[in-house]
């Protein structure tokens, strides 16, 4: 065994995020609007903890940390709730003259097991693994968030708010 497969059960996390895609439950306009109402709440509600654990880590201006992790997050978050009923209608599309009387469409649908992996940086270490978080779940897909080892208070904060917020079959946060 190696030292990562000692630190992470790569099966567990693996095994969290097929259930959630087999149920199918992750394909519903309601799940996703549910998953995206968690994340604001997470937000909103630890505000002060999320600029406290920033401004530790990398020294950063009280104001910068609250505009540039959080609001911009929500802000995010207000326009994926505003269009997912769009981005999730099938889209018709052309189709081969052969099949004609048939029609084609496309339905976005979520990725496959078991999941999205984001990777964040140490610079804006919690809007830059929110933000694509965002997309992700509006999207439907399970994430595997690995924050910077360089912010640990952050990192930390970041794996107890996930797993207090979300299910493991959604969110898990993987910290090394």
């Amino acid at each position: 065994m190696t030292k990562l497969e000692l630190a992470l059960d790569v099966g567990k996390v693996q095994a969290e995020m097929v259930k959630t895609h087999i149920s199918g439950e992750n394909q519903t306009y309601e799940w996703r609007i549910k998953q995206l109402d968690l994340l604001y709440d997470l937000i909103v509600d630890n505000t002060e903890k999320i600029r406290e654990a920033v401004c530790i880590d990398l020294g950063r201006n009280p104001t910068e940390a609250i505009v540039m992790e959080t609001s911009v997050v929500k802000t995010e978050i207000g326009f994926a709730k505003r269009n997912l009923r769009r981005w999730m209608k099938p889209q018709y599309v052309p189709s081969a003259a052969v099949i004609v009387p048939g029609f084609s469409k496309h339905v976005a649908r979520p990725l496959n097991p078991p999941g999205v992996l984001i990777i964040g940086p140490f610079n804006y270490p919690v809007g830059l693994i929110l933000r694509p978080l965002v997309g992700v779940l509006a999207a439907g897909n399970p994430a595997v968030i690995k924050p910077s080892e360089l912010c640990p208070n952050t990192s930390t904060l970041m794996k107890e708010l996930m797993e207090k917020y979300f299910d493991a079959g959604v969110v898990q946060v993987v910290l090394g």
